[in-house]
């Protein structure tokens, strides 16, 4: 989740990530029967495809595209909105990702522009920056954006690096600040700290969701695909105390960062406590003291000899269990998505090159050859692609998801995303069968 920003006032290509293909085979039909029935069958589910997706962009008639789409600064519908009177002026980072709350979010600072900005908000104190999804053309920002909370800003290899967690949601205020050209500048503005409604109800989320999770979890376990999804909807069990102490961003000895989320050393192991006492549980269990008060550890001694300092308090939580169980579902969906958008574009890729070299197109490349327009157009004819099957499967709706004011409208966003995934799998079990 790294975004750079460069010399020209935060300005970047879109980033090329992302191809995508959906790996469709073909069955051979064994009569003209059985292929009418397959062509019907194929219509039938294609249909219902598109629909999904319809779902997802249409407008729904409520004074404001809660769901429809992406609300753009200055849309007059967001007048609508009620208030919540916790105004705050904060840094502005118009980025090309959206970033959902409970995720760890790591810029990479090269526009002195952005500099300025986390120099001038460290020696105020401060430790709050917003980001905000910018349009493609760089000339929009996004009505709601994600609220970060800022762990570490350091200098290594010749840039900035900045550690953030996703803690919440804003509300943009504007005005918004551009260049001469129009495009949209980082800057200080005045945002609206969104807190998530609670609508009270018994059911968790996994209950409210079971008919979609099921059928979802059926359709993937025949494509031989397993995500836990349906796990990260339950609500997770408090933290013993003593775990709640040492949540967040470390330091170890040798300089490098480690994060503790939960029970979880993230790319280490398990974290559990035995007789006071922290255990990573590797081949080789690890064990440390805690040194610091009851509400927040401050170091951490292993019997290996390494010294953890922490680097930063825990974020501030500004989520109830349910809408935290609903946003770890769907930070798990969109890294998915995202995962799946890349080997895509790779097979793209793939399948440009070796579609010219069978027509004998091409030979071995060269760069001082006239053909090595031809590569380069079918690259950037996959990370177009890529970049519009990104922003319908991954940014769009988590955008939607950022700016829905309640947990039964967010439900019900992730509900039509888990429809459309849903019916993306019964299209390809109907061309190619795994079973």
């Amino acid at each position: 989740m790294a975004a750079c920003y460069g010399p020209t006032a935060g300005h970047r290509p879109w980033p090329q990530a992302l191809q995508v293909s959906h790996g469709l085979g073909t069955a051979t039909p064994r009569n003209h029967s059985w292929r009418l029935q397959e062509r019907q069958h194929l219509a039938s589910v294609t249909a219902l495809c598109f629909a999904a997706f319809r779902t997802l962009r249409k407008r729904r008639p409520t004074g404001r595209a809660a769901a429809a789409g992406v609300l753009w600064l200055g849309q007059e519908d967001l007048e609508d909105l009620k208030s919540t009177s916790q105004m705050s002026e904060l840094p502005v980072l118009p980025v090309e990702d959206v970033y959902l709350p409970g995720a760890p979010v790591t810029l990479q600072v090269t526009d002195p522009l952005v500099c300025e900005l986390y120099d001038n908000l460290l020696l105020s104190g401060g430790r709050y920056v917003a980001t905000v999804l910018c349009s493609e053309d760089r000339r929009e920002m996004a009505a709601f954006g994600t609220l970060l909370y800022l762990e570490d800003f350091r200098q290594t290899a010749g840039l900035h690096v900045a550690e953030h967690l996703a803690c919440g949601r804003v509300r943009l205020k504007g005005p918004m600040q551009t260049t001469e050209d129009g495009f949209v500048l980082p800057q200080r503005m005045e945002v609206e700290l969104r807190e998530d409604l609670d609508d009270s109800e018994a059911q968790t989320p996994a209950t409210r969701l079971e008919p979609q999770l099921s059928q979802l979890e059926r359709l993937r376990k025949k494509r031989g695909i397993t995500s836990g999804l349906k796990e990260t909807l339950h609500l997770e069990p408090p933290l013993p105390r003593e775990l709640q102490a040492v949540q967040g961003l470390w330091q170890v000895k040798s300089g490098l960062r480690v994060r503790i989320d939960r029970d979880q050393v993230v790319g280490l192991g398990k974290l559990e406590l035995s007789d006071g006492r922290l255990v990573v549980k590797l081949e080789k269990p690890f064990t440390a003291s805690i040194e610091g008060s009851e509400s927040m550890a401050e170091s951490l001694t292993w019997d290996d000899g390494d010294v953890w300092q922490r680097l930063a308090a825990p974020a501030p939580q500004h989520a109830s269990a349910y809408q935290n169980a609903l946003w770890r579902a769907a930070r798990n969906w969109r890294s998915t998505g995202t995962l799946r958008a890349e080997l895509r574009r790779g097979e793209a890729r793939w399948k440009s090159a070796a579609s010219m070299i069978q027509a004998g197109a091409e030979r071995p490349w060269d760069p001082d050859s006239s053909s090595r327009d031809e590569w380069e157009s079918a690259a950037n004819a996959a990370d177009s692609a890529a970049r519009a099957e990104i922003w319908e499967e991954v940014l769009r709706p988590c955008q939607q998801l950022l700016q829905a004011e309640v947990m039964a409208e967010r439900l019900e966003i992730f509900r039509t995303m888990l429809q459309a995934e849903i019916t993306r799998l019964q299209l390809l079990q109907t061309l190619d069968p795994k079973d």
